[in-house]
C-alpha cells in the first residue's frame, strides 16, 4: 500500500512539473509575441509552482520583463526585490527598471520623478549607461537645466565618442 501512494505521489508530482514547464513556454511565447498581459497569467502561475532553480529563475526573469512591459513597475519593483535579496547579479535589471519607471514618469509629464530615474541609472554600469545619459540630457533639457543636459552629453561623448549620434550632441554643445 505505502509503495503504492509512493508512486502516485511521483507521478502526479511529474504531472504537475510538466504542466509548469508547459505555462513557462507558453508564457515566454505569449511575452514574445506581444501578448503581455496573457504571458504574465501564464508567468505567474509558473512561477508558483517552481520555488528555486533554473526554472523559477526563468520564470522570475521573464515576468519582471512583462511588468515591465506593461507598466507595473511596483510589481516589477517587488519581484527585483526579491530576485536581488536572493544573490543574482541584478545590476543590469535594476538599470532596465530605472529607464522603465524614467519612460512611465516622463509620459505623464513628471519630469523631476523622470530625472531622479534616469540619474540613478547612469550611476550603475551596464549595457544601457548610454541611454540613461542621453534620456537625462533631454529631461534635464526639457525642465529648463541646460547645465545638467549639457553635463550628460559630454558624459556620453567621453564614453561612445563613435557613436552615430556624437556629430548632432557636439552640435548642441
Amino acid at each position: 500500500m505505502l509503495f503504492f501512494a509512493t508512486l502516485l505521489i511521483i507521478v502526479i508530482s511529474k504531472h504537475q512539473s510538466a504542466d509548469a514547464l508547459e505555462l513557462l513556454r507558453d508564457g515566454i511565447a505569449m511575452l514574445q509575441n506581444g501578448k503581455t498581459e496573457e504571458a504574465i497569467l501564464h508567468l505567474e502561475k509558473a512561477k508558483l509552482h517552481f520555488r528555486s532553480g533554473d526554472e523559477a529563475q526563468l520564470a522570475e526573469f521573464y515576468l519582471f520583463e512583462a511588468y515591465r512591459q506593461t507598466g507595473e513597475v511596483d510589481k516589477a519593483k517587488t519581484l527585483f526585490e526579491k530576485m536581488n535579496r536572493s544573490g543574482k547579479d541584478s545590476g543590469y535589471l535594476l538599470q532596465v527598471l530605472l529607464l522603465s519607471q524614467g519612460r512611465n514618469a516622463e509620459k505623464r509629464n513628471e519630469l523631476q520623478a523622470a530625472r531622479k530615474a534616469y540619474e540613478e541609472a547612469t550611476t550603475l554600469e551596464g549595457l544601457f549607461s548610454g541611454d540613461a545619459l542621453l534620456a537625462l540630457a533631454r529631461v534635464a533639457e526639457a525642465s529648463g537645466d541646460n547645465s545638467t543636459s549639457a553635463t550628460a552629453r559630454g558624459k556620453y561623448l567621453l564614453s561612445y565618442p563613435n557613436s552615430p549620434l556624437a556629430d548632432v550632441l557636439r552640435q548642441k554643445k
